[in-house]
C-alpha cells in the first residue's frame, strides 16, 4: 500500500489510526511500539507476541477481520523498527473525542462550532448527521469562495477534516 493514498485523504489517516487505537484497546497483552512508515508501506510494530503462543500472520489475520475498515488500507505487522522508519503519531484526548462523535453529543458540537465560527458568518445553522457524520452550513447571506475555505479550515481545526 503506497502512503501517498494515505496522505491524499486526511480523514483516511483519522481511520487509520481509530482502527488500530482499538486494536491496542482489544490485545492490550502485545507491547505495542505504533504505526510507522517508510514513505512507501504503514507498519504496525509489535513485540513480545511469541509469548502469547500467536504469530505475526494470525496478528495480521485478526486485525483485517476485526478491525481494518473497508476501502481504507491497514497496517502491516512486524516485530521490529527499522532506521528508515518514520512514527505515526496517534491522536490525542482532543482528537478522540472530537472526531467520529463517540462521546461527543449535538450540543456540545454545535457549541464548539458556534464558539469557533467568526461573528461576521453569524447567525447561521448548522445541522449534523451522526449515521454518517457530515454536517451542512445554512447561512444568511452568500459566502465567497474565499468564506467558503475559512470555514472549512475552521472546521479542519476544529477536529474535521474532510467534511
Amino acid at each position: 500500500m503506497k502512503i501517498s493514498y494515505l496522505k491524499s485523504s486526511p480523514s483516511m489517516i483519522e481511520v487509520l489510526k481509530n482502527n488500530y487505537e482499538a486494536f491496542i484497546i482489544q490485545n492490550y497483552k502485545f507491547n505495542h511500539l505504533g504505526l510507522f512508515h517508510d514513505e512507501d508501506s504503514i507498519y504496525a510494530v509489535i513485540q513480545n507476541y511469541k509469548e502469547s503462543n500467536t504469530t505475526l500472520d494470525e496478528i495480521q489475520e485478526l486485525y483485517n477481520y476485526r478491525f481494518k475498515t473497508a476501502g481504507v488500507p491497514g497496517p502491516t505487522f512486524t516485530e521490529e523498527v527499522k532506521d528508515n522508519y518514520i512514527k505515526i503519531d496517534l491522536r490525542n484526548t482532543y482528537e478522540k473525542v472530537s472526531l467520529f462523535g463517540q462521546p461527543f453529543n449535538a450540543f456540545e458540537f454545535n457549541n464548539n462550532i458556534r464558539i469557533a465560527i467568526p461573528s461576521k458568518f453569524h447567525p447561521f445553522h448548522v445541522d449534523m448527521k451522526w449515521s454518517d457524520n457530515s454536517f451542512t452550513f445554512t447561512f444568511n447571506k452568500e459566502l465567497t469562495p474565499n468564506d467558503i475555505d475559512e470555514i472549512i479550515l475552521i472546521c479542519e481545526s476544529l477536529g474535521f477534516y474532510g467534511y
